[in-house]
């Protein structure tokens, strides 16, 4: 839910689109009703995107600039909400 809120409070500064690689989309769906399609999420039903982004552990994170570049890459769970963060994102 850290990420829920960090894309709210920083709605102004950036896109959270969420990524997931379930193999069914029934838990896609489930978890967007639960949190009322408050995060943008797209089902990579085929995990094309772990090639292409090199993702080799979940979750892992990308900050994507507006030159369309990768900016800085975070790999685990991280508490998104938390002042160091937030700090640096904005």
């Amino acid at each position: 839910r850290s990420l829920i809120k960090l894309s709210k409070e920083l709605e102004d500064k950036l896109l959270v689109i969420a990524i997931s690689l379930d193999d069914k989309i029934d838990p896609v769906k489930k978890y967007a009703d639960s949190i009322e399609n408050e995060l943008l999420i797209a089902w990579d039903e085929h995990k094309s995107s772990l090639p292409i982004f090199n993702i080799i552990r979940y979750p892992e994170t990308f900050l994507i600039g507006p030159d369309n570049k990768i900016i800085k890459q975070f790999s685990g769970a991280i508490n998104w909400d938390k002042e160091k963060i937030l700090k640096y994102l904005k």
